[in-house]
């Protein structure tokens, strides 16, 4: 980041006393709190994403180097596997920096409930971690799955279905999110609304537009997702 005077700022973290836990040393430490926690923590493997000179890589509590700066996106690790981007390539690495799966995706998104939505020539579709497709390539776009659904696009329009790839919520809106027990939110027409799995509707429209007016979509197909 650059302040006005045009001099390079750097991030870092404090405890509540205002002491600095991780020194303002790199140019950009990610800031998402499930990668401050104990080693054993399913997101983060113990592992720190910064970036510097532009690049991603990781680093331990102790500010150590665990996985130099090589990379132009990271996304943080999820059952030991993390999402990268090299050489405009995406791919798969372990907490070693081994890579994983011989991939050849253009995009990748990085793991939930052990499924990764990655593209092939265009196609989205969704691996395993063992880097087999349980949904083959050839979606316009996928979200990450989550409780046993996964948001998909099907000309410019978007549903939700099962991981068998039952719809359960047709390809109709311009946005929709996951449920939240139980309610899905959509936008429609920009008309945004909530309903449950069938399709009744929940809220009343006045209720719609005041609660739910900077309805967004929990995913974008244009940049990589942590």
């Amino acid at each position: 980041k650059l302040s006005d005077g045009g001099n390079l700022l750097t991030d870092g973290f404090v405890d509540l006393s205002g002491e600095f836990v991780i020194p303002k040393i790199f140019e950009s430490v990610i800031k998402d709190t499930t990668d401050l926690v104990d080693e054993n923590n399913y997101y983060s493997d113990g592992l720190i994403r910064v970036k510097q000179n532009g690049l991603y890589g990781f680093v331990d509590k102790e500010l150590n180097i665990v996985i130099p700066f090589e990379y132009e996106h990271a996304s943080r690790f999820e059952n030991g596997i993390a999402s990268v981007y090299k050489n405009n390539k995406a791919g798969f690495i372990n907490k070693y920096n081994e890579p994983l799966f011989k991939s050849g995706f253009t995009r990748s998104l990085n793991f939930r409930e052990g499924l990764a939505p990655v593209v092939i020539l265009d196609q989205w579709g969704v691996i395993n971690t063992n880097g087999d497709f349980v949904i083959e390539p050839k979606y316009a776009g996928l979200a990450r799955p989550q409780e046993g659904e996964i948001i998909f696009v099907e000309n410019n329009k978007l549903g939700i279905m099962k991981l068998d790839e039952e719809v359960i919520i047709p390809p109709i809106y311009d946005e929709i999110s996951y449920a939240v027990e139980g309610i899905y939110k959509f936008l429609i027409n920009n008309r945004p609304g909530a309903m449950d799995r069938y399709g009744n509707s929940i809220i009343a429209d006045v209720d719609i537009d005041r609660q739910y007016k900077s309805i967004k979509s929990n995913f974008n197909f244009n940049t990589p997702l942590n």
